[in-house]
This record gives C-alpha cells, sequence and structure tokens, in this order.
C-alpha cells in the first residue's frame, strides 16, 4: 500500500515543481515525469481528481487532456 501513497505524492511534486496550478500539463507529460506508464498516470489522477488535488480539463473530442493541480 505504500508504494501506492509514494507515487500520489511522487505526482503532486511533480505538478507543483511544474506549477500545474497555472499551466495545466498533459497526461503523457506527467507519465514521462514521474517514469510510469500513461495507463498508471491516468489511474492515479482520476484518484486524485475523486479526492478535489487535481482537475481535468478536456477541451473537446480527441484531444489530450490536461491537468491542473487544485489549490
Amino acid at each position: 500500500m505504500q508504494l501506492r501513497y509514494d507515487m500520489y505524492d511522487k505526482i503532486i511534486s511533480f505538478m507543483e515543481e511544474r506549477n500545474a496550478s497555472v499551466s495545466p500539463l498533459k497526461t503523457r507529460e506527467i507519465a514521462d515525469g514521474c517514469e510510469i506508464s500513461i495507463y498508471q498516470a491516468l489511474y492515479y489522477l482520476r484518484e486524485l481528481t475523486r479526492q478535489y488535488i487535481v482537475e481535468p480539463d478536456r477541451s473537446g473530442n480527441g484531444r489530450a487532456t490536461y491537468w491542473y493541480l487544485v489549490n
């Protein structure tokens, strides 16, 4: 279980370093920056969305999802 919480912290820290509360990041950028697959990144980001820590911005069909860090 500890590994899962470490990944949440890693994603949040990465987003803070990249100032994602102002300039959102693509799912791919987060996955690459945290050295995980895009599918793992999506899983963790969706969980963080449920906790109101991040917020997705989907601007149309077929476009990349950008993620904001909620203040």
